[in-house]
């Protein structure tokens, strides 16, 4: 990315795909559903997994490995439409972009980084991503 920066839309969308930053809601199912065969009554309490759809083997080939190279599938990294509900980000056009802007910036001006993965804390609970704390060690030219 740092040699052809035109990589970048595919990473950003692989990075949304493979560490989405909600991994997942949980919802009032408002009327009878029908997923895959089984029933969902009315008023049952149901968690939607984007993180697992996202890592869906009947979707993607070879989900758990990360490629900025792989054709572009949708993901449900801003949400989705599920037949009995839809919910779609209204910022995600604008996350993409600062992204982009971030990555662009990062990668022209320090180029050379090493992320501490061993020092490294993620953040505790379940529905949201992230890192509580993320050492880098930035080299400049």
């Amino acid at each position: 990315m740092v040699d052809d920066p035109s990589l970048l839309p595919a990473a950003i969308e692989e990075f949304l795909r493979f560490e989405s930053p909600v991994q997942g809601l949980s919802r009032t199912v408002r009327r009878d559903a029908v997923i895959h065969g089984r029933t969902i009554p009315e008023d049952a309490q149901l968690l939607r997994l984007y993180a697992s759809a996202n890592r869906d083997e009947r979707r993607i080939d070879d989900p758990e490995r990360f490629d900025i190279s792989r054709e572009a599938k949708p993901h449900l990294a801003f949400g989705f439409g599920f037949g009995f509900e839809t919910h779609f980000c209204l910022g995600a056009g604008l996350a993409r972009l600062e992204a982009r802007i971030a990555l662009e910036e990062l990668l022209a001006r320090l180029p050379e980084f090493r992320v501490d993965f061993a020092s490294s804390e993620r953040l505790g609970g379940g529905v949201v991503r992230g890192w509580a704390t993320l050492p880098i060690e930035f080299e400049t030219r």
